[in-house]
C-alpha cells in the first residue's frame, strides 16, 4: 500500500450561461490517495483510484504526508466523527 499526492484538475466547463451550458467553476483539487492495487502507477492508474478529473501532478507522498495521512484515518478520523457529533447536538440544542 502507498500513498500518492495528486494535483486533479476537477473544473466543469459551461459557457457561463445558465440557460445554455451552465456555470463554469475552476477547481483545481490537491488530495493523497491510497493505492493497494498491484500494477505499474502512472497517472491515468492513479485517476482510476481516485476518480475526479485529470491528473495534472502527482508523486509519492512524503513520508510526514503519509504518516498524517494514516493519523488522520486512525486516531485523528473517529475523535473527528465524535467530535462532530457532539458539536451538531450542542447547536441543536441551542436553536
Amino acid at each position: 500500500m502507498t500513498i500518492y499526492y495528486l494535483k486533479q484538475d476537477d473544473t466543469i466547463w459551461g459557457c457561463g450561461d445558465p440557460e445554455c451550458c451552465g456555470e463554469y467553476y475552476e477547481e483545481i483539487v490537491e488530495s493523497f490517495v491510497k493505492c493497494t492495487c498491484d500494477v505499474e502507477v502512472d497517472a491515468d492508474h492513479l485517476h482510476s483510484c481516485n476518480g475526479g478529473g485529470p491528473v495534472l501532478k502527482w508523486r509519492k507522498a512524503k513520508r510526514k504526508e503519509t504518516q498524517a495521512f494514516n493519523d488522520g484515518y486512525t486516531d485523528g478520523y473517529s475523535q473527528g466523527w465524535e467530535d462532530g457529533i457532539e458539536w451538531q447536538k450542542k447547536r441543536e440544542a441551542s436553536k
